[in-house]
Order: structure tokens, then C-alpha cells, then sequence
């Protein structure tokens, strides 16, 4: 119920505030005002941590600029929530994957909003109001995640997830499509004249498999 605290009442947050209270004696008390400050953030991310949770990588980008408290008219049309896959081995790290897309590719901008290791860790690399470069031609609609992996040893297309990384797939994808919920979720490779195995596993069986329609 934390994950969707944007989503609450201003009375709903009050009581999740005092909850924390009662959950974490030893930090700053809250001020139950229903509002969502520095200490409020801090105060969940440690909930998480302490209960073995893998808290996002950058909460600010990844909760206030997605879900400001004051909510702003956002500033793309959202049609298709994109999954992916880095095409990598599962060990690569964040830094080589940017450094390919910058020096290889000539991207100015990442290649998704997210990225997520195999901890299950979303790093956040673009704010959502702004276009990634996931797929040519769509970039203006879509909001892009990605897990580190996506091939085998011999570089052949490989479902290579984690537990973790499944975790958070599911927990953005339904953040996300309370916010936009007409947006249709797709793997890169359900796009049209798209010839590549991305995301390396059939998004729409898995997510409704898992409770979320792919279709809304």
C-alpha cells in the first residue's frame, strides 16, 4: 500500500503517516498533515529497507516527478507503456550501457526511463514527462522500462529476469497505469517492422497472467 501513496487521499496519507509513527519509534516523529515532505519520503524508504525491500534507486525522480503532489497537466500523451530488455548479460553494469548508447549510438537521450538491475533496483535515467529513445517512432508516446540482461552466454535472445527484477516490472507497470490508464503495455517487439526478440518473453501472456491488462 506504500507504493501507492500519490495515489491517496490527503486523509489516507495522514493515517499512513501515522502508521510509520507507530512502525519506526527510533526516527523524527511525523506531523500526520497528510502532506508528502523530505521526512515523509524518508521516513517510507526506511520502511521499506528495514522489512528487506529493495527501495527505487532515486525516489524523487521515480515517485515526485512521476507523481507530483500537485498534480500538473502532463505534458506528453501517454498510449503505450513499453517493456524491454538491455540485450546484455545479466552482470552488465548501468555505466556500459550508457556509455554505448552516448559513444556508440550518438544518443543524446537514454534509451529508457528505467532501468532495473538484478536486485530488483529501478534506476531511474529520464523523467517520464520527457522521451527515451525505447523504439523509433513512438519515442513521443511511450514510457520505456528495461531490466539489465535479455540474452544468454552465446548472445542468443533469453529470458534472463530475476525474481526481483519481475517485482518491479509489476509495481511500475501498475503505478503507471493508474496514472495513464488507457495506455496499452507491449514489448518492444509487438511493435510494428520491429524484427528484434525484445524483451526476450511475451509481455502480454505475463502481465495478465499477473493480474494487469495488457489492453485496458
Amino acid at each position: 500500500m506504500f507504493l501507492y501513496l500519490y495515489h491517496m487521499t490527503r486523509s489516507e496519507i495522514q493515517q499512513i503517516q501515522t502508521a510509520l509513527n507507530a512502525a519506526l519509534p527510533d526516527l523524527p516523529r511525523l506531523a500526520p498533515d497528510g502532506l508528502i515532505g523530505a521526512k515523509s519520503k524518508a521516513a517510507l524508504m526506511a520502511w521499506e529497507t528495514r522489512r528487506g525491500l529493495a527501495p527505487v534507486a532515486d525516489f524523487e525522480r521515480a515517485y515526485g516527478v512521476m507523481f507530483p503532489a500537485q498534480e500538473k497537466p502532463f505534458p506528453r500523451n501517454i498510449k503505450y507503456l513499453v517493456l524491454h530488455c538491455a540485450a546484455t548479460q545479466p552482470d552488465a553494469t548501468i555505466e556500459s550501457i550508457q556509455r554505448y548508447w552516448r559513444v556508440n549510438l550518438g544518443w543524446k537521450a537514454p534509451g529508457y526511463h528505467w532501468l532495473i538491475s538484478a536486485d530488483g533496483v529501478a534506476h531511474a535515467l529520464q523523467p517520464i514527462e520527457k522521451s527515451s529513445n525505447g523504439v523509433a517512432g513512438y519515442n513521443s508516446t511511450s514510457i520505456h522500462i528495461s531490466y539489465i540482461g535479455g540474452i544468454d552466454r552465446n548472445g542468443k535472445p533469453k529470458d534472463t529476469r530475476t525474481e526481483a527484477q519481475k517485482v518491479t516490472q509489476l509495481r511500475l507497470l501498475r503505478e503507471l497505469r493508474v496514472k495513464f490508464p488507457k495506455a496499452r503495455i507491449l514489448g518492444h517487439r509487438d511493435f510494428p517492422s520491429v524484427s528484434k526478440a525484445c524483451p526476450s518473453f511475451d509481455v502480454k501472456s505475463w502481465v495478465e497472467a499477473n493480474g494487469i491488462k495488457a489492453n485496458p
